[in-house]
């Protein structure tokens, strides 16, 4: 966590100051931060777009600081990249915040894109189970042998 200058930010999105005792980057913090967003703050550099919007946690001793990779991970668990997600939304002050922070949605996209299964890979499995499972003179209506 790295302390904000906010003399050069504009506060875009209110949050609640950090209500512990123990610094949010402890380890054993991270139950509290889990989908806790209504603890942080969004701060936009003066003159900037919305893309670099900065999230912050505001703690007792009144300074904004950024947060880890490993908390925004905490706090935004449940936001899942849906197909049409739009990473902008409105803010309570007027104008537009980010759902989730530009890091953390790079991070999430380059984990999905390990996941995605395209058909032809898909359709391969399936037609190396069928030609494996059934006997050669049985014909399955719309397998094919190969993808190509």
């Amino acid at each position: 966590m790295r302390r904000i200058d906010i003399s050069s930010m504009t506060l875009v999105h209110y949050g609640r100051e950090w209500p512990h005792p123990t610094p949010p980057c402890n380890k054993s913090m991270i139950p509290q931060l889990e989908r806790n967003e209504p603890l942080v703050y969004w701060l936009q550099p003066h003159g900037r777009p919305v893309s670099e919007q900065v999230p912050a946690l505001k703690l007792p001793d009144g300074a904004f600081y950024t947060l880890s990779l490993r908390m925004m991970k905490a706090i935004w668990r449940h936001v899942r990249l849906r197909k049409g997600f739009n990473n902008v939304e409105r803010a309570q002050l007027g104008g537009f915040k980010l759902r989730i922070p530009t890091m953390l949605l790079t991070e999430k996209m380059r984990t999905q894109s390990r996941f995605n299964v395209s058909g032809c890979a898909l359709l391969s499995v399936r037609c190396a189970v069928t030609a494996t499972s059934r006997p050669s003179n049985i014909s399955v209506p719309g397998a094919r042998r190969s993808c190509a």
